[in-house]
């Protein structure tokens, strides 16, 4: 298990508030995304969006959760289906993978290269770029039929385009909290469920999968607290279900395996940085609500 900004050794020892680290780091969480190569300009909004939010917010890490792309053809429905396997539309789907990545980490990056044109290092802002795999991805090395691009050719893409990857339910350990596509437990290795994973684990994790929003927390000998978060999905309002929660969420001041979260639903990344039709009518709709509450209160005065 690899360990992202470890923890010291003096931290370790230290126990209670006095703590060196005064200030925590804040990790910028995207959940299962599901991206599809074949979604409208006003769905495919959503990546530039949060990589403008990136930029805006400069969180210290930013961790893809898995799930950032569908890669529908690779279904095991429609590869028991007659249709023959269509290598093109698998290559497809992972080169359009490797653009979500670029989407996302571009706004930071197109900023960091003006800074330095403009002899402004002092504001540069490097996030740590995590790419976990999730099981859609994990379909990759799991046919045959992608070798001949060979089994490997996501963890390459992704590292090419800067990001670190971590194998499909490996966990990453970051400032002493586990981030993993999901958890499992029991004889069935099934997902285990927000709120029973910090009986398994009892540490601090932060998981999805589920496309739902959970949060628990846990006191712990010696004082302190242990925290899981499912962190919902990040798709489009129209492919959300029911009991699924769409949007962002911002970790703050992780440190020694506890953090806060902030959830920063779907609509509101798009209403502020989105630029498709979708974000055009929110602003829209803003603005209309903000009118006729201003019209009320004129009739009322």
């Amino acid at each position: 298990m690899q360990e992202i900004f470890p923890m010291s050794r003096e931290m370790k020892q230290k126990k209670g508030p006095a703590m060196d680290l005064k200030f925590g780091k804040r990790i910028l969480v995207i959940p299962d995304a599901h991206g599809r190569s074949t979604e409208s300009f006003s769905d495919l909004d959503r990546f530039d969006a949060a990589g403008k939010l990136i930029r805006d917010e400069k969180p210290d890490i930013v961790v893809s959760l898995g799930d950032l792309a569908d890669f529908d053809p690779l279904s095991p429905y429609k590869m028991k289906a007659a249709a023959a396997f269509d290598g093109k539309a698998v290559r497809k789907e992972a080169l359009f993978r490797t653009e979500i990545l670029n989407r996302i980490a571009g706004p930071t990056r197109h900023a960091n290269e003006r800074h330095r044109r403009g002899r402004h290092k002092e504001r540069i802002h490097e996030p740590v770029w995590i790419d976990l795999e999730g099981n859609h991805e994990e379909r990759w090395r799991r046919y045959p039929e992608t070798d001949l691009l060979g089994h490997d050719f996501l963890q390459c893409e992704s590292e090419e385009a800067g990001w670190i990857w971590h194998p499909f339910l490996k966990p990453v350990d970051i400032l002493g909290v586990l981030f993993s596509h999901y958890f499992t437990t029991g004889v069935s290795r099934r997902p285990a469920q927000v709120n029973t994973i910090l009986n398994k684990t009892h540490r601090s994790c932060v998981f999805g999968h589920t496309h739902s929003f959970g949060f628990d927390q846990k006191p712990v000998l010696g004082g302190g607290t242990i925290s899981a978060l499912c962190a919902g999905s990040f798709k489009p309002p129209h492919r959300t279900g029911e009991h699924e929660w769409s949007g962002l969420v911002m970790l703050e001041d992780v440190k020694d395996g506890s953090f806060c979260i902030r959830q920063i639903p779907y609509d509101h990344v798009l209403e502020k940085y989105g630029e498709g039709d979708y974000a055009q009518k929110l602003r829209t709709r803003r603005a209309q609500a903000a009118q006729d509450r201003e019209n009320a209160r004129h009739a009322y005065a």
